[in-house]
């Protein structure tokens, strides 16, 4: 049994789910726009899900909820690294409807498919998703106004389309009920910053 292997196993679930995040991006030499590493989007991601009451599952699935998009990294080698179940939450989220895959498909018609596909999904990865929606346009009015006006009005109507807590299976769940509700002002405080 390789040493690397024989240490991931002495991890906890999370640990490895950091790990992924922090070599995966950082492999690539991934940064955000602001020239930070791209790392520290999935970490507060994983930030926010903890301070809305997600489980250790909810916050391992945002520590890794872009490595299947960003990186080479497989469905099957994340559940290895970490955990199939971490593995199934991020191919959830994973966008299908891009347009390398759907090359015929308008950008409207695209975004369409998408949300009725986040609708779908289960109840935790929709929880994550708005964890990754809150963290996205938390600092939109820092963004160049029409791709963050665009960004904003986008991600607004998933929110509405896919993500009301009217679409869960258990719809009475607290946490979840709060995390939309604040996602919804912040959608209309960055409207209203950018003028929207």
């Amino acid at each position: 049994m390789p040493e690397d292997y024989e240490l991931s196993a002495k991890l906890n679930m999370l640990d490895r789910a950091w790990i992924a995040c922090i070599v995966g991006h950082g492999a690539i030499g991934q940064t955000r726009s602001n020239g930070e590493p791209y790392s520290n989007h999935p970490i507060e991601v994983a930030t926010i899900c903890e301070n809305y009451g997600g489980s250790t599952l909810a916050k391992c699935v945002a520590l890794c909820h872009d490595l299947l998009e960003d990186t080479d990294l497989t469905r099957d080698v994340l559940a290895i690294q970490v955990h199939p179940s971490v593995a199934d939450g991020v191919k959830e989220l994973t966008n299908i409807y891009t347009k390398e895959n759907f090359p015929h498909m308008d950008k409207h018609t695209r975004e369409t498919q998408e949300n009725a596909r986040i609708a779908e999904i289960s109840d935790g990865a929709k929880f994550v998703k708005l964890c990754d929606i809150m963290h996205n346009i938390s600092d939109l009015d820092k963004m160049p106004e029409e791709w963050a006006t665009k960004y904003l009005c986008s991600k607004g109507r998933q929110v509405e389309a896919a993500l009301r807590p009217d679409k869960l299976d258990c719809p009475d769940r607290r946490e979840y009920n709060l995390l939309y509700s604040d996602v919804c002002a912040k959608v209309r405080e960055m409207a209203y910053k950018l003028g929207v």
